[in-house]
């Protein structure tokens, strides 16, 4: 089972975060799902990640990096780099400007091999 719950976390950083594939979604989140990584619990479900990711995706280029990963029954972590460039903004920004990373760590709870739960630590890269 932990071979199947670390295909899901990982080919859903792979499909919806980095390809924005939310036709996806179903494949790899648990009818339940809760993302704790946001602050309001109206937008802690399938639906607020989906506009979430939507509205990330107006203003930044963004590409998860797995760099690690840890799996232990149903829990599984990965270790990840964001790097994210900010959108052309005519008038106001060129694209790629103020290209910022962020590292840290995602944090699955899988059941029946599919995400129930995700919350991260994330800070600025050095």
């Amino acid at each position: 089972m932990e071979q199947i719950n670390r295909a899901c976390a990982i080919g859903f950083i792979e499909n919806v975060w980095n390809q924005s594939r939310f036709d996806m979604l179903n494949d790899f989140l648990h009818p339940c799902f809760r993302d704790l990584s946001q602050p309001f619990f109206a937008v802690q479900n399938t639906s607020g990640l989906k506009l979430y990711l939507k509205e990330i995706g107006k203003v930044f280029i963004h590409k998860t990096t797995i760099q690690d990963w840890t799996c232990e029954g149903e829990m599984v972590c990965l270790k990840i780099k964001i790097d994210f460039a900010l959108i052309e903004i005519p008038d106001f920004i060129d694209a790629g400007q103020h290209v910022t990373s962020l590292e840290g760590y995602r944090y699955f709870k899988m059941s029946e091999g599919k995400i129930l739960d995700h919350w991260e630590e994330l800070e600025v890269a050095m």
